[in-house]
């Protein structure tokens, strides 16, 4: 069964067409610019308030939802709303950013 299995895999392989990489596709983008924003972005999220630090770091660790860090730190969803705006606007203004600016910009 093994050896049957070898032979389909190698002849799926040879119907493949492979595609010729262009030299500005295999280019691979450095990432040491954008740990230091994300290490800069840390260390700001640790000099905000701890209420809107305990909020950022949900978001930060993938936490979308609004209403689901509610939950999580049993607060009010606009208490929430409230913390990570003010946290945000901090954020922007520490990082250089214009208003209406998104962190990702940055990445």
């Amino acid at each position: 069964m093994v050896i049957l299995r070898n032979l389909a895999h190698a002849r799926w392989r040879a119907r493949i067409k492979l595609a010729e990489l262009e030299e500005d596709s295999a280019c691979v983008q450095p990432v040491a610019e954008s740990r230091l924003v994300v290490d800069t972005l840390c260390r700001a999220i640790d000099r905000l308030p701890p209420e809107q630090a305990a909020v950022m770091r949900l978001v930060l660790a993938g936490e979308v939802s609004p209403q689901v860090i509610a939950q999580r730190l049993r607060l009010p969803p606009g208490t929430v709303m409230s913390r990570l705006a003010r946290a945000r606007a901090s954020l922007r203004a520490t990082m250089g950013m214009g208003a209406r600016a998104h962190v990702s910009e940055l990445l």
